[in-house]
């Protein structure tokens, strides 16, 4: 023990930086000694410790446990439980979320390495951590986690026990979504709460079918739409919350009807978000929010792309196309290659369809809006040396040409081509 915090203190101390490299080497042989895992469980135990201390503590103990579980007992596997029970108890405060998180995967992959030894993690979870509104963040963190970490293919553990632990998650997912489902609006000294909540929403969506049921009548989905058209803290996470509850839809339409009209219906929040951004000045926070917005508009058209054939001349489909127009035609090269693939997708399913000709005069007046975004696109200004261009300007027009390519639909018999000016 008094090696370590001398080798710490070497570490973070302004030191030299030969001794700074010492230290490093010497704490990262540490970590794979048996004796790290008493020492590090000690050292957690001093909550007076610098955070830096308790960081390296509990980073060590979450190493061990994904790649040395084999040197535990079988008691040594239920003291450690106990533990870091106790440990992400009084780790919860906004300032140790690192120490948190860490403690957090260290559990789960711990009811992952215990197998039948801790059958009933999620159990324990709900009942120490799922009671009093003050736990919820440790709540919420190991839940997410849990099957995070059963994906996470870094864990040295074997497939019986990944699939076991898979098991035990479905099974436990109804009870995880009613919680969510349940979860109140807390006030903002609880603002933590509803981050992890949110991520906690997210990682169980990614790893099961959530019922349409339990994603349209979920209060997070409308404040996911908020975070977004706010561009708060959230935002990003909300985005990508959004943007995977649209893939789930993508899978079964129909069966995800309702969760579909819940997106729709919040859409236009967001549409006059970009609106205004775009006739704002765009700097870089604006093009960030732009790309989150870009994001989930191409993801309704992807999820959405056998209702945009049948339906291209209805108000709702043609403002979504619209937005995604814009969005092809940003000046971020970033942003306005998102959209790329639903324009090839689009192109496809219109050329397979059985009506193919009413379907090319139907959206002929898109894809000249199209022709024309992706021409100012490649286009290079006077001043510019296109045989100067580096890689990714060339890869970025190769991308554009495969597009216009792939629009340049022959024309119905009834009829002209495309205009003369393209």
């Amino acid at each position: 023990m008094e090696q370590v915090v001398s080798a710490l203190h070497a570490l973070y101390a302004p030191s030299d930086p030969d001794t700074r490299k010492q230290a490093d080497d010497w704490l990262t042989s540490f970590q794979h000694t048996p004796a790290a895992w008493q020492v590090s469980d000690a050292l957690l135990s001093q909550a007076d410790s610098p955070l830096q201390f308790l960081f390296f503590a509990a980073q060590t103990i979450r190493t061990k446990v994904q790649f040395e579980f084999d040197e535990l007992s079988a008691d040594d596997c239920m003291n450690l439980r106990d533990s870091l029970l106790h440990h992400i108890d009084r780790f919860g405060a906004p300032e140790h979320q690192p120490i948190h998180m860490m403690l957090a995967i260290g559990l789960a992959d711990l009811a992952i390495q215990m197998d039948h030894m801790w059958p009933n993690a999620i159990e324990t979870a709900f009942q120490r951590f799922g009671q009093n509104p003050d736990t919820f963040p440790t709540f919420l963190e190991i839940i997410r986690m849990l099957p995070e970490e059963n994906q996470n293919l870094k864990l040295v553990t074997d497939s019986f026990k990944r699939e076991s632990c898979s098991q035990r998650l479905q099974n436990a997912t109804p009870e995880v979504l009613q919680f969510l489902l349940n979860l109140p609006d807390l006030p903002s000294p609880r603002a933590q709460t509803r981050r992890k909540a949110l991520e906690c929403f997210l990682s169980w969506i990614k790893f099961t079918n959530v019922p349409a049921s339990h994603i349209a009548q979920n209060p997070l989905i409308p404040q996911c739409f908020e975070h977004v058209a706010h561009w708060d803290d959230l935002s990003e996470t909300a985005t990508d919350t959004i943007v995977e509850v649209l893939r789930t839809c993508s899978m079964d339409i129909c069966a995800y009807q309702p969760v579909i009209q819940v997106v729709l219906s919040h859409l236009g929040l967001l549409r006059s978000k970009f609106e205004m951004q775009l006739s704002q000045n765009t700097n870089a926070e604006d093009l960030d929010s732009l790309r989150q917005l870009c994001r989930i508009f191409v993801e309704v058209g992807e999820c959405l792309v056998p209702l945009v054939l049948t339906q291209s001349t209805d108000t709702e489909v043609a403002s979504i196309l619209q937005v995604i127009l814009k969005c092809t035609d940003l000046p971020s090269r970033e942003i306005s290659s998102i959209p790329l693939e639903f324009w090839h997708r689009l192109a496809d399913e219109v050329c397979r369809h059985p009506e193919t000709d009413v379907k090319i005069d139907q959206f002929q007046g898109v894809y000249i809006e199209l022709l024309s975004a992706s021409i100012h696109q490649c286009a290079m200004s006077a001043a510019q040396d296109p045989f100067m261009a580096d890689d990714e300007v060339l890869a970025y027009r190769q991308r554009m040409l495969g597009l216009v390519e792939d629009i340049g639909l022959p024309t119905s018999k009834s009829n002209d081509p495309w205009p003369s000016t393209y």
